[in-house]
């Protein structure tokens, strides 16, 4: 299941990022460059966006952005690493935000103090962010958000019923409102509201095969997904080559197995291996 929410979550988001950052953040960007190799730092967790932009003021900004569906007791560990890295690669202004998007309270850590080291990320709690951040675009994506948001005092079903009936408004096409309709359900499921957005797509006669047969018959659809698949598997193959490198060098700095299956949240069976793998390179080089 968290799988299926991070795939949705960044298919909505990859397209909208930008309006995220401007309307819960505040950020003014003139233009960027998406960073996606850079998307890969761990072995089973996976960054979600990275991006270096410019300010109208020429300052270039390295945006990190995850999204989490859960709490993750060792975040604070993660996004350290990642602005170590980030920073290292750019040595431009690294900002880092973690967007928490369920309905259970926020128990990630969001900083690190000690005697000489002092590191903080942004933490942020989407159900405390007003809906009419969203709800009033034209576009269908950035409606979708809404439901993530504060309803300000609005009941689940009204608010619910607002942003489908919007969302069914201003689709251009069938498959198109199929898709985000798709999208608005499996979303509910982190608000714990399947079951209204269930009753919704009954009472508006909505056939949710439809989607697959309309999707699967469209000639554009097959072949970007084709060739985004195509993308991901180059970049997860370039990605995972960065983190061995990564891993084999603090293995040079003689890091501690914990450290690493701590910071990498992967198994010290995992690490083990890779040292092995790492001993047997040295030896031959």
């Amino acid at each position: 299941m968290a799988q299926e929410y991070d795939k949705t979550i960044k298919e909505i988001i990859s397209k909208f990022i930008y309006t995220l950052l401007e309307n819960v953040v505040g950020a003014e960007i003139d233009n960027s460059e998406i960073l996606f190799p850079e998307l890969q730092y761990t072995f089973e967790k996976k960054s979600d966006f990275v991006f270096k932009t410019n300010t109208k003021n020429n300052e270039t900004i390295v945006y990190h952005l995850e999204f989490q569906t859960s709490n993750d007791s060792s975040m604070h560990l993660r996004m350290m690493v990642y602005f170590a890295m980030l920073y290292q690669t750019h040595q431009a202004t690294i900002k880092q935000f973690v967007f928490y998007i369920s309905e259970d309270e926020i128990k990630m850590i969001d900083e690190i103090n000690q005697e000489d080291v002092s590191y903080k990320y942004n933490l942020i709690d989407m159900k405390k962010i007003s809906y009419q951040k969203f709800i009033d675009s034209t576009i269908p994506e950035e409606v979708l958000l809404s439901i993530l948001c504060d309803f300000d005092g609005k009941s689940k079903e009204l608010a619910l019923e607002e942003i489908f009936n919007k969302i069914c408004n201003i689709t251009n096409n069938d498959l198109h409102r199929l898709r985000c309709i798709r999208h608005l359900h499996i979303l509910s499921k982190l608000r714990k509201s399947e079951t209204i957005i269930k009753n919704l797509i009954s009472k508006n006669n909505i056939n949710m095969l439809d989607y697959e047969e309309i999707a699967t018959s469209d000639i554009l659809f097959q072949l970007g997904k084709a060739e985004g698949e195509i993308k991901i598997k180059e970049a997860e193959l370039k990605a995972q080559k960065e983190r061995q490198a990564t891993v084999f060098r603090m293995f040079s700095e003689k890091f501690d197995v914990d450290l690493i299956s701590k910071l990498f949240n992967i198994t010290q069976k995992e690490v083990k291996r890779l040292q092995t793998e790492w001993k047997k390179q040295s030896f031959i080089n």
